[in-house]
């Protein structure tokens, strides 16, 4: 180097991001377009932190999905209780369950 200084590369982390389905890396962060008001909170987002795991399916029945079933998901996969996500929007509703369907195919 011209200028005397030596190059340094960034450090390098060993932890590689959790992928789910097509190569999709955590968390998955869902803007709400009609944020939630809860106490002195605002809640403007919801945070997929993680691809659903086996154990999170267990109290759902095999067969389709519903919203509920899906919903009750999302709460395990996001940390966000059921009362909490019980006050989306219809459209919010719907942009979570959309983000999280995906990841209920067998083979995903």
């Amino acid at each position: 180097m011209s200028n005397g200084k030596l190059a340094t590369k960034p450090p390098v982390s060993n932890k590689k991001p959790e992928t789910g389905t097509k190569g999709t890396e955590f968390p998955i962060v869902v803007e709400l377009d009609d944020p939630i008001e809860t106490g002195s909170s605002t809640i403007t987002e919801i945070k997929i932190r993680r691809k659903p795991r086996g154990g999170d399916l267990w109290d759902i029945p095999v067969g389709d999905i519903n919203v509920g079933d899906a919903m009750k998901i999302v709460s395990k996969v996001s940390g966000v209780a059921p009362p909490i996500l019980e006050l989306l929007s219809l459209n919010d509703t719907v942009k979570v369950v959309e983000v999280i369907t995906p990841f209920l195919e067998l083979g995903s």
